[in-house]
Parts: structure tokens; C-alpha cells; sequence
């Protein structure tokens, strides 16, 4: 709303000087409030693991805070696969700039990705999902922290040693390829590979005792 001669004279001036838009100090001026939606485990789950990361996001919010961000956590327990179905569907209704999303449990989220509304992006951490459209990944490389143990492992123990893998969420795929690194790294070694057991993938029935009992008893008559 300036004159053309005004604005030649800024834009010339802007260029002599390198100018370009601080877009941070926009965002300010505009006072928009950034809406994120946070899909994770809930925070009691696997012995309240999952309040560390939450505690994280807290801080990051808080720290971020003139960049008025809000977020809305939606919990899911990831032993229940109806729960994680319903959670995911709940967060994919409800606007927002952005997603955080914690894809732990069984190996579903590669089909509930899709409920997201186009143009929305969206982040993982701790584990991912592969050849998916996320914009960015906070987490380890899980293949070669499996390396990584088994190398700290045959150290401990020793060469021609005795190992054995217990996989207590077969459907994860961060633990999936941490099992494959760790058994990678014996076969490369050239050391005896570890036998790998699998807890069953009914997550209901192993939250009692019954199914560790089973895989208690088959290492011992396996290994006796």
C-alpha cells in the first residue's frame, strides 16, 4: 500500500543489501498458533518407557513457546490392536498443522498412514515406518544398535558361545531389524547364530503369565 516509486526504492535498497525475509519474525506477526497432533503409546506402557519422550515434547513445547505451538496427544496401548486402529483414526479427524507419531506395536500403521489428510505432514520417533512419506525421523538405527549389542555381547561372553533372542513384540519392525542386526553380526563373525524365539503375537493373552512360562519351558528343553 505504498507508492511504486516508494516501492522501487525499497526494493532496490533491499537488494544492495542481500535482504531476505525473516520468516520466524513473520510467523510471529502473523500469530498463528501451530496445531500438532501427537499419536504415541500411552505413557504407562512397557513400565512408563513412554513418559521420557512425552516429558520431551513437554520441554520442546515449552522452550518453543513464542512460536505458540499447541499439541493434543492421542494415547493408544500398543499391545491392543483395536486400540491403536481407534486412536489413529480419532488423531486423522482432528485438525491440525502437523503430526509426531510413535509407530510402536503391531505392524499396522503402514494402512492407518493413509486416514491422514493430504498436505498434512507428519514425523516419527523412536521407531518408523519404511518406504512411507514421512517428512523426518528422531530415533536410533535400529539394525545397527542390534549390531552393536551382539558385538558387546561376544565380547562378554566370548567366542562359540550360546545365544538366544527373546523377541517380545515380533510385529515391531524397529525390533524386527534389531533382531536381523544382532544375528547379522554372528553370521559375518562367522559365530554359531543365535536361535531367535518369538513371543506369541496375541498381545492379550501374553499379559498373563502363561505364555512366558511356555517360552521359559521351550529354552530350557531346547537348551538342557
Amino acid at each position: 500500500r505504498v507508492s511504486e516509486a516508494t516501492r522501487e526504492k525499497v526494493l532496490k535498497a533491499a537488494g544492495e543489501i542481500g535482504y531476505t525475509t525473516n520468516i520466524f519474525a513473520r510467523n510471529l506477526k502473523l500469530a498463528k498458533v501451530y496445531n500438532f497432533n501427537i499419536i504415541m503409546p500411552h505413557p504407562d506402557n512397557d513400565s512408563s518407557y513412554w513418559k521420557i519422550p512425552m516429558e520431551g515434547i513437554e520441554k520442546a513445547v515449552k522452550d518453543l513457546g513464542h512460536y505458540k505451538l499447541k499439541t493434543e496427544y492421542f494415547f493408544y496401548n500398543k499391545y491392543d490392536p483395536e486400540s491403536i486402529s481407534k486412536c489413529f483414526s480419532r488423531a486423522a479427524k482432528n485438525k491440525c498443522d502437523g503430526m509426531i507419531i510413535a509407530p510402536a506395536g503391531e505392524n499396522r500403521f503402514e494402512k492407518l498412514l493413509s486416514l491422514i489428510p493430504a498436505g498434512i505432514p507428519y514425523v516419527f520417533f523412536d521407531s518408523l515406518v519404511p518406504d512411507t512419506p514421512y517428512l523426518s525421523y528422531i530415533g536410533q538405527d535400529a539394525y545397527a544398535s542390534g549390531a552393536s549389542a551382539a558385538r558387546l555381547m561376544n565380547l562378554v561372553c566370548g567366542s562359540n558361545s550360546r545365544l538366544a533372542v527373546l523377541n517380545f513384540a515380533p510385529e515391531d519392525y524397529h525390533i524386527e531389524q534389531r533382531t536381523k542386526g544382532f544375528c547379522s553380526y554372528f553370521k559375518s563373525a562367522g559365530e554359531p547364530a543365535p536361535e531367535v524365539f518369538e513371543i506369541c503375537p496375541d498381545y492379550k493373552k501374553n499379559l498373563n503369565r502363561s505364555e512366558e512360562r511356555r517360552v521359559g519351558k521351550e529354552c530350557r528343553s531346547r537348551w538342557s
